[in-house]
C-alpha cells in the first residue's frame, strides 16, 4: 500500500507557533533570561519552549554572541551569482573577529541529516551575504532546532 500523506489546511498551529516563538526572540532582552522572565513576556509559554530557550541562552555558542552587537531580524539584499536575494536573517551577531548568523528553526525534525539537507543552502546564502559585508571576519552560520533544543553548524 502506497504511503498516504494528509494534509490539514485548516489548521495553521505550527506556523503560528514558529511566529510566536521568532516574535518572543524578537523582544527578550540579550541578557539575564530566567524562567520568570520568558513567561513575563509570553505567560501561555509551555514548559518545553521554557526550556528550549534556556537550553540555547546557556549555549558556549549564545555566551559567544553576547559579547558582541546582536541583532534580530536583520535585513540584506545582495546579488549571488546573478541572482538578487533579499530576506530577513534570524538573528546575526557581530563580534570582534567572527560574525555569527543563527536561524530560529522550530519544525521539530530530529533528524540531522536531514535537516542539514533542508537548510544547508538557505544558512549558506546567509553565510555568503555575511562575508562579503564582513570580508575581514570569520562567518558561523547555526540552526537553532527549538523543539529538539540543538545547534546545528553550516560547515563550508
Amino acid at each position: 500500500k502506497m504511503n498516504e500523506v494528509h494534509l490539514n489546511f485548516n489548521q495553521n498551529t505550527g506556523t503560528v507557533h514558529g511566529t510566536e516563538i521568532h516574535q518572543l526572540f524578537e523582544d527578550l532582552p540579550h541578557h539575564d533570561w530566567t524562567k520568570e522572565l520568558l513567561l513575563s513576556y509570553k505567560p501561555d509559554l509551555s514548559e518545553s519552549d521554557q526550556d528550549a530557550f534556556m537550553t540555547y541562552y546557556h549555549s558556549d555558542i549564545y555566551q559567544a554572541m553576547l559579547k558582541g552587537t546582536i541583532k534580530h531580524e536583520y535585513a540584506f539584499h545582495a546579488l549571488l551569482d546573478n541572482t538578487v536575494m533579499h530576506g530577513y536573517m534570524d538573528c546575526i551577531a557581530m563580534c570582534e573577529s567572527v560574525v555569527y548568523c543563527i536561524d530560529y528553526k522550530t519544525d521539530g525534525l530530529d533528524d540531522e541529516s536531514l535537516f542539514v539537507k533542508l537548510y544547508h543552502e538557505q544558512i549558506q546564502s546567509y553565510m555568503d551575504v555575511l562575508q562579503r559585508q564582513y570580508p575581514h571576519k570569520k562567518v558561523e552560520g547555526l540552526s537553532l532546532q527549538f523543539k529538539i533544543k540543538e545547534i546545528y553548524s553550516n560547515r563550508r
